[in-house]
């Protein structure tokens, strides 16, 4: 049997098994978000939230771009987009939140007509917010501009005030739905969405 060499000049070589791949690269991330690929089709608009502090995303270095946006966080990115402008706190919901920064920014979204809660007293800050909700509380904040021709989706709703809001959407490339003539007006709006539509509406 061959000796095996010893001593400060002795060199050894690593053999990489058979068969085993080298670690794939990491993604470069954005915005300090561990969870924004350079590649998502939202980086572009989480980093413009960011700068235009409208988020700093959920704690932990997160974004969450997956998770469906609450009403309460809604219009507190549109209020924020707005410049966080000076407001009385309201006192027409019974279940306000207990952030105050919430509370603002639902006071200012019934001040600007942007809102009336869900028509029994309450705001339902909690409750997750659908892709044809937060189109039309955008469009009310930009002042409820009239639509020059209908949407023509498949599954547009029967609200006057969500066609027009979904209509000047697609006019304006904010959105142009999900796919297969569809607009999913019912499906849950999430946080990468509604960034994405803020974004695409900050000049109008």
């Amino acid at each position: 049997m061959p000796k095996t060499p010893s001593g400060e000049n002795a060199s050894y070589v690593r053999i990489a098994p058979t068969g085993s791949k080298p670690p794939k690269p990491t993604e470069p991330t954005v915005g300090g978000f561990s969870d924004v690929k350079q590649s998502a089709y939202y980086a572009d608009a989480v980093l413009w939230a960011v700068e235009n502090g409208i988020t700093s995303g959920i704690g932990g270095g997160k974004f969450a771009p997956a998770q469906t946006c609450k009403r309460e966080q809604i219009v507190t990115f549109l209020y924020r987009s707005k410049g966080s402008p000076q407001v009385s706190i309201t006192d027409q919901f019974t279940d306000m939140p207990k952030s105050e920064e919430f509370q603002r920014a639902i006071s200012w979204a019934v001040e600007n007509n942007i809102t009336m809660g869900n028509g029994k007293g309450q705001f339902s800050p909690e409750k997750g917010c659908t892709r044809a909700e937060a189109m039309t509380f955008i469009w009310r904040a930009a002042g409820r501009p009239e639509p020059k021709t209908e949407a023509s989706f498949s599954d547009m709703p029967s609200s006057s005030d969500f066609r027009k809001a979904i209509s000047w959407a697609v006019e304006n490339n904010i959105t142009q739905g999900i796919g297969n003539n569809k607009f999913g007006p019912n499906n849950p709006c999430n946080r990468g969405h509604i960034v994405t539509f803020l974004y695409n509406a900050k000049d109008l």
